[in-house]
């Protein structure tokens, strides 16, 4: 059945999009699914209420969102074809801590902090955190007229 099928409809319904997300990922991977329509059909067949399997079609769209679900498996000539991406295998064996850091690097940052989201993307985690507090370092003393020493 899968691995939603040990929630209880209250927990699908509590869960934050993010957690259900990764359920509905883990699902799709252990049991090859490769169709939305047939995941979709799969989970009314169980016996969940339409809050419920609204809540996990939600999840489902939430992963083709953020990448990692992609529509369109290469060989299929199904609308509904889906597959699981490189960064949704990622988030399988890794979670989603790396992938939530990763989306608030896309936010503006200053002009000097701009290599540092290339080097954190890159895995360059130490060198990343250096380069942004030496960044910071450097505006503080131009700001503060303290030049460097």
């Amino acid at each position: 059945m899968g691995e939603f099928a040990g929630l209880s409809e209250d927990q699908i319904a509590e869960l934050p999009i993010d957690r259900l997300g990764l359920v509905v990922l883990g699902d799709l991977a252990t049991t090859g699914e490769w169709n939305s329509y047939n995941f979709l059909n799969r989970v009314s067949q169980i016996g969940l209420g339409i809050p419920a399997q609204r809540c996990l079609a939600e999840a489902l769209n939430w992963l083709v969102a953020r990448g990692m679900v992609a529509q369109g498996t290469p060989g299929q000539s199904s609308a509904q074809a889906i597959f699981i991406t490189r960064l949704g295998q990622e988030v399988l064996d890794n979670g989603l801590d790396q992938v939530d850091a990763a989306e608030r690097l896309h936010l503006d940052l200053h002009d000097r902090l701009q290599p540092v989201r290339s080097q954190f993307l890159l895995g360059e985690y130490e060198l990343a955190a250096f380069a942004a507090m030496r960044g910071v370092e450097i505006r503080v003393r131009e700001l503060s007229s303290l030049g460097s020493r």
